[in-house]
């Protein structure tokens, strides 16, 4: 009898492994499917935000295709009233030392304009 039930602890004990092998298994086998799961949710959303945004390109593109480009229009501007005109801020400028360089990138007038106001202006008194 001794050697039967030392049979059925070391059955069970081998069931009992067996068991915990399964169950292991089966734990990391759920474990994985849910990081894949995971990976095919991140996967999805990334699909639908790439479609949006490409959806948005060629809206974009379309209004842009359909848009005449500036260098096409014809600018009208108001007239500038002569205390506020780029030259005589230019002069300004010139007046307080700067180079013709520096007041033609600063005012949005030619170089030769610069370099003329300067010749005009860098020695004379202001008004």
């Amino acid at each position: 009898m001794n050697g039967v039930l030392w049979l059925l602890v070391g059955l069970a004990l081998l069931v009992s492994c067996g068991l915990a092998a399964w169950v292991f298994r089966t734990l990391r086998s759920a474990q994985h499917t849910g990081q894949v799961d995971a990976l095919q949710r991140q996967i999805s959303n990334l699909q639908r935000d790439l479609h949006a945004l490409s959806a948005q390109v060629h809206e974009l593109s379309a209004k842009s295709a359909q848009t005449p480009s500036r260098s096409s229009k014809t600018v009208v501007s108001a007239p500038v009233p002569a205390a506020d005109s780029p030259y005589n801020h230019a002069i300004d400028l010139v007046r307080l030392g700067l180079s013709a360089s520096e007041v033609a990138s600063r005012c949005g007038i030619s170089h030769s304009e610069a370099e003329l106001i300067a010749s005009l202006y860098r020695n004379s008194p202001a008004e």
